[in-house]
């Protein structure tokens, strides 16, 4: 709570406005299907679990965000109590009792402590819309502690019905969901059957209900909520994002061990060709190689790499997704570093110590608190990052100076603040970095129109319409520009351009029938019924 008590007011970033403030499905709570739906193609869409606390959310406050971020933080700190009654029964198991039985409740607190505290945790805590992380996270750690007291065998089928439950609901909340079942199956071979012929016959109902689970999944996922996104219909090919995800997954894997820099928008570019993913591609596949070996002769181990490598499977692998890194897809695989080192640092500790256990622990307990407080002292610091648009796009643009699309947001955010100066400069540099990136010509464009720089406008809106020739407001914005200049002729044209591109175009419309009267044709034809643009 410490840790995250200046995280209240970060403004809407990225995929935020689309979600939450241009969201009509959120504005009431009934009928709940509407609730539960959102604009096609944008971040929520096809997670309906999302939607709807989104919907709750602004029954509470409407758009001040300080409900979000608190819902957002209550989802993980919850989420850190599922993972400390997981780590808690895991060591208390019958295989593990014997190693850290003893100290079950110190290393689980110290686990979970940990995870909760980590700054690479930020991304998806601060970063609201991304509580489909959290709360996807949430129902896998609920899935998989419901079936844990299941596996102990008391009031065991109330305890696999929760499970079921918490997996269905999570099957609505994210995709990566999907890795749900097959988690608990492997947990129950590790640490709890004798073998999977003995788990199924003992326990068939409850991965037949796990099972069916992937029903809700596949019937929200047929109907293509995010295909322009995700999928193998993308631009980039299945090898391609493969191949890049080889260096992202070893960059994550550095962030676990020393978060920083953190950066919230990487825009990560696909790999040009083999040479660049071959040091990093065999990383990997040592890192999977060790993996399975462990599952063979360490089952316990090999449990922690099966937990960080099959949870980031679903965005990190081979299905293609626009953008191949964003650091709140480790917030669940993040675990099982967390969770490993301090056990390591346990098992190695008591060996070491001998019969000088209780300096031992004095000791461990010194090293977990300071430990935890550097976390703890680092997320507060990123949480700061967030408390405004231009503070967050500032931190991403010094961390990765090469990325056209902050230099972007950074320019939006200056332009929003009311610093044109600063917004020209970040607009500049992302068309310089990428000539043909259409939103800082056209929000240029309007700094310029704002401004009645006629000339530099109309230039940026021309530009914008050579790179996206449908886009209907550039034509409407160039419209204005060639009217403030006093050249009617060409603003007619542009606004009836705009016009055929989006006929529903209720803006253009009405600046149609002023620059009509303006010029003396008040005889034309009456404007249909139309709708405001996007």
């Amino acid at each position: 709570m410490l840790a995250y008590s200046n995280s209240f007011g970060g403004p809407e970033i990225l995929d935020d406005p689309a979600s939450i403030s241009k969201n009509p499905h959120i504005r009431s709570l009934w009928p709940i299907s509407e609730a539960m739906t959102a604009p096609p193609q944008e971040t929520v869409a096809g997670r309906p679990i999302v939607c709807l606390s989104l919907a709750i959310n602004y029954q509470i406050s409407e758009l001040d965000v300080w409900s979000y971020h608190a819902f957002n933080l209550a989802i993980h700190l919850l989420a850190g109590l599922s993972l400390f009654g997981i780590i808690r029964r895991t060591l208390r198991c019958e295989r593990l009792v014997g190693a850290f039985g003893g100290a079950a409740e110190i290393l689980a607190g110290v686990c979970a402590l940990l995870w909760v505290l980590h700054p690479l945790q930020t991304g998806a805590v601060d970063y609201m819309i991304q509580r489909a992380e959290t709360m996807m996270g949430l129902f896998y750690l609920l899935t998989l502690y419901c079936a844990i007291r299941g596996m102990a065998g008391r009031r065991e089928g109330l305890w696999q019905i929760g499970a079921v439950v918490f997996c269905a609901v999570g099957m609505a909340t994210k995709e990566v969901m999907v890795t749900a079942p097959i988690m608990v199956l492997v947990y129950d071979r590790v640490f709890a059957g004798r073998s999977f012929r003995e788990i199924f016959a003992r326990r068939w109902k409850l991965y037949a209900g796990l099972a069916a689970t992937w029903v809700v999944l596949a019937l929200i996922v047929s109907q293509g909520p995010r295909n322009q996104t995700a999928g193998f219909a993308i631009k980039i090919t299945p090898l391609q994002y493969a191949s890049g995800q080889c260096e992202v997954i070893m960059h994550y894997l550095r962030l676990a061990f020393w978060p920083h820099p953190l950066v919230l928008d990487y825009n990560w570019p696909v790999p040009s060709g083999p040479g660049e993913v071959l040091l990093p591609a065999v990383g990997i596949w040592i890192l999977l190689a060790a993996t399975a070996l462990a599952l063979y002769r360490r089952p316990g181990v090999g449990f922690l790499g099966f937990w960080f490598f099959v949870i980031l499977g679903p965005t990190s692998s081979f299905l293609p997704i626009d953008d191949l890194a964003f650091e709140h897809r480790m917030y669940l695989s993040l675990a099982a570093v967390t969770t490993a080192l301090p056990l390591a640092a346990y098992a190695i500790g008591r060996r070491i110590a001998g019969k000088r256990q209780t300096v031992f622990v004095v000791a461990g307990l010194v090293v977990a608190a300071a430990v935890a407080a550097v976390l703890g002292w680092r997320t507060h610091v990123r949480n700061g990052h967030y408390s405004s648009a231009v503070s967050i796009w500032s931190e991403t643009v010094n961390s990765a100076p090469h990325n056209f699309r902050a230099h972007g947001n950074l320019g939006w955010a200056h332009d929003r603040a009311g610093n044109d100066e600063p917004a020209l400069k970040s607009y500049a540099k992302a068309i310089e970095l990428n000539p043909g990136f259409h939103a800082p010509r056209r929000n240029r464009g309007l700094l310029y129109l704002r401004n009645k720089q006629w000339d530099l406008a109309i230039a940026d809106f021309t530009r914008a319409i050579e790179i996206l020739p449908l886009a209907a407001d550039d034509y409407n914005s160039r419209a204005a520009a060639y009217l403030g200049k006093g050249d009617k002729e060409r603003a007619l044209a542009d606004v009836n351009k705009a016009i055929e591109l989006n006929p529903g175009f209720d803006m253009a419309r009405q600046n149609r029938r002023k620059l009509l009267q303006l010029m003396g044709r008040d005889s034309a034809p009456p404007d249909g019924p139309g709708r405001q643009s996007p």
